[in-house]
């Protein structure tokens, strides 16, 4: 896996926008113990070690599990 580095910006300010897809940052310092489970890969009780990778929220793409937040946009039908 590819190492992790935040973005740097060029508007002087530091400040940009994120990208909706691919790496879009890493995590600097680890986590606590998690109090809920998230997805398939962190459970309850376990870290987010540093420098993990922060990802783009269309990243994984959509699914039919999306299908309600995406009609909720208006869109219909929300699969094709």
């Amino acid at each position: 896996m590819a190492s992790c580095s935040n973005p740097t910006g060029s508007t002087g300010s530091g400040v940009v926008a994120a990208a909706l897809r691919s790496d879009v940052g890493c995590t600097t310092t680890a986590s606590k113990a998690l109090s809920y489970s998230h997805e398939i890969s962190e459970a309850v009780g376990s870290t987010i070690a540093t420098n993990a990778h922060i990802y783009g929220p269309f990243e994984a793409g959509f699914s039919s599990q999306q299908d309600s937040i995406i009609a909720g946009w208006g869109c219909s039908p929300s699969s094709l």
